[in-house]
């Protein structure tokens, strides 16, 4: 049953109301001037020290409890943008309407959109410390970076010198027996393959394909999961059968950090090939039967095939660019953990071209360097040229990491069981600020945050209630 966002159905964590507080503010990547604006007018607010950059990074000091004065420094990180994307029906504007929360059950959502929980519950943790005079802690310092979720600028382009902490925890993770000790690289690639046109005639058919209502997720965080799918490969692995095809009108995906949830195009056939449409819908009912119930695949004749489309030699090429493409998870290591994956993200035709978005994560350096070579291999065999790359830094951890070890203990002491340790294939802002800082330890963690990237995000409320005392006790004892 769903209700409102009010401490009637949270409760009275104070973590709670700065959640909604910054939900009411557009947090799109690149524009996050107002969040930036809060944050400095918070600090204000409570004689806090604060440095903002203008790239509006925002870093804010809290000076330690009476008795922790002798305690290092503690760095507390958290990005202030968020994913946006919104379900089909959706009339939200991110850049200038507030969320619409809404508790069902024991999570929190966002009414037809992401929730930005992701980083935004850290965000409101920081806020609730920061707020709070009886918390015990060593010295803070509570950093907020920006443009996480696209280019990392935030990170990328901080001025290190300002930072007095060499131990940084990080809040961007989604679960709350996990602690993320090292991140992948990432390497994203924009490509575009030119395309010729020709115009068909009576003995051919038109036909639109659409598949909806793919669950999407976080390319990093739920690469692994093969129920959710990828329905631009499934698309053109559908449409493969054919060898006289004209395809038009691509569009699939929305960015590169995400597994796509919708691809629709329209192609023509020769009227020879017509009896392979009946495989072709038999195969759709099997990829149907295999996903959530809520996929929606359609393929629905058209009224006359006469137009202009992409010819069969170029169609031919995109078709089969894309069947090579290795998507998914590519590597495990002996501990089973994902070490390197592959995302095609997005396809759109505009205009003469056919413009194709992809990623490669690896935590380990020579697995991203291979593939990367693979990759180039396939482009160059097909002809498409890159105009636009772009690479996040991964982290590793130093030898013996006391924060490692402590928090490990923390964890263990405030809730009688182990915390897992793990490599990620999400990519952390911390593989830029270790790059300019040496021997920099750092962990990330995080209570239960399902459906990152998506518009079905939510967090759980008894997970962050109980997440908030692992925080305290971190803060109190590390």
């Amino acid at each position: 049953m769903f209700k409102e966002y009010k401490k009637e159905n949270l409760g009275e964590e104070k973590f709670f109301y700065f959640f909604n507080e910054i939900s009411k503010i557009p947090r799109r990547p690149g524009s996050e001037g107002k969040i930036a604006d809060y944050l400095v007018k918070f600090a204000t607010k409570r004689n806090l020290e604060y440095y903002r950059d203008k790239y509006n990074n925002v870093i804010i000091w809290k000076k330690a409890s009476k008795g922790y004065e002798y305690k290092e420094i503690l760095g507390l990180q958290n990005h202030t943008d968020m994913v946006c994307e919104k379900t089909v029906d959706s009339t939200h504007n991110f850049d200038k309407d507030g969320l619409q929360l809404y508790v069902d059950g024991d999570f929190v959502k966002a009414q037809n959109t992401t929730l930005g929980a992701d980083n935004g519950v850290g965000v409101a943790y920081v806020l609730a410390i920061l707020d709070d005079k009886k918390i015990l802690s060593p010295e803070l310092e509570c950093i907020f970076t920006v443009e996480e979720e696209t280019t990392m600028n935030g990170s990328r382009f901080l001025d290190v010198n300002k930072l007095r902490s060499k131990r940084i925890i990080s809040f961007d993770s989604f679960y709350e027996d996990i602690m993320v000790v090292n991140s992948a690289s990432c390497k994203e690639w924009s490509s575009d393959i030119t395309i010729q046109r020709e115009s068909v005639n009576d003995n051919y058919k038109k036909y639109k394909l659409e598949l909806k209502k793919f669950p999407g997720g976080h390319s990093g965080l739920d690469i692994d999961d093969k129920k959710r799918g990828n329905p631009i490969k499934l698309a053109f692995n559908l449409i493969s059968v054919f060898n006289e095809i004209y395809i038009d009108k691509l569009k699939g995906g929305s960015r590169v950090s995400i597994i796509p949830r919708d691809m629709s195009m329209e192609f023509c056939i020769n009227n020879n090939e017509i009896s392979k449409i009946k495989s072709l819908l038999s195969k759709i009912e099997e990829i149907k039967r295999y996903y959530s119930p809520e996929v929606k695949i359609t393929l629905q004749e058209l009224d006359s095939a006469k137009n202009s489309y992409i010819n069969n030699r170029v169609s031919k090429k995109i078709i089969n660019f894309v069947e090579e493409f290795e998507n998914g998870t590519l590597k495990y290591d002996d501990e089973g953990q994902v070490i390197l994956s592959a995302n095609l993200g997005v396809i759109e035709q505009i205009e003469d071209r056919v413009i194709f978005r992809y990623s490669v994560r690896s935590n380990e350096r020579e697995l991203g360097i291979n593939k990367m070579k693979d990759f180039n291999n396939l482009i160059t065999k097909y002809g498409i040229k890159n105009f636009e790359f772009d690479e996040m830094k991964a982290f590793e951890p130093i030898e013996n990491s006391e924060l490692i070890e402590k928090c490990s203990n923390i964890y263990y002491d405030t809730f009688k069981s182990n915390i897992k340790k793990i490599k990620s294939q999400t990519c952390l802002e911390i593989g830029f600020l270790a790059e300019k800082i040496k021997d920099l330890e750092y962990i990330a963690v995080a209570p239960n945050i399902y459906n990152a990237h998506s518009p079905d995000e939510k967090f759980s409320i008894s997970s962050s209630k109980k997440f908030w005392k692992y925080i305290e006790n971190i803060l109190k004892f590390l």
